[in-house]
């Protein structure tokens, strides 16, 4: 089992979010959650974490704004279930002295800034530091990266893509060239969920919910 401590923090360093002040209850039921909702190694995750991953989430309209009881508690359970992953995957990337070591181009940084700007109608002079942004944005990219080196090559044959061809209503190479990009998808989210699953086996995981 791993027990290697993560030395990125402990903490979510932003103040604490309350998801009700975002997000309206449709019933009178109470739900009373741990602060700490689970532990993943040796790094706690915090339930200001899930708050602030459920308030991206109605910003990118992903889940409503208005709710039952039952219904948050379960987008908590999801939402936990996404942190833990992602978490896991920094953790193991962390141990990749190469990937720690890797720079992305500029141009590619500065369109996923733009992007989160766009997405979430970030403005950088009340919000957010644009460096916060950048760290955040190389982050992603750096574990992108290495999930990619991970999964390895996902491309698929011919004999596939002429399987599926033949069960298919549609003609042409367009469709040839869909029903490869269908499948190597499809292989790529197999891959992901066996790596996943890998990390959990080796891991220890406590959750509190």
């Amino acid at each position: 089992m791993l027990n290697k401590k993560n030395n990125t923090g402990q903490s979510i360093s932003r103040d604490h979010v309350v998801i009700t002040d975002f997000l309206m209850l449709t019933d009178n039921d109470k739900i009373e959650l741990p602060p700490i909702v689970a532990r993943v190694n040796d790094f706690e995750i915090s339930l200001n974490y899930l708050n602030i991953e459920l308030i991206n989430d109605m910003k990118l309209g992903i889940i409503p704004s208005e709710m039952s009881s039952s219904d948050l508690l379960e987008s908590y359970y999801c939402a936990l279930e996404s942190v833990i992953e992602h978490e896991l995957i920094s953790q193991k990337m962390n141990e990749d002295r190469s990937i720690s070591r890797w720079e992305p181009e500029k141009d590619q940084i500065t369109v996923c800034m733009q992007e989160l700007f766009d997405e979430f109608g970030i403005d950088v002079s009340e919000e957010y530091s644009k460096q916060e942004i950048e760290e955040l944005v190389l982050q992603e990219l750096r574990i992108q990266r290495f999930i990619d080196n991970q999964l390895g090559d996902n491309s698929v044959s011919k004999e596939e893509i002429e399987h599926e061809y033949q069960n298919s209503p549609e003609n042409g190479e367009i469709q040839k060239e869909y029903i490869r990009i269908i499948l190597e998808y499809e292989k790529r989210e197999e891959q992901y969920k066996s790596f996943v699953l890998e990390l959990k086996k080796a891991a220890s995981i406590e959750t509190y919910l």
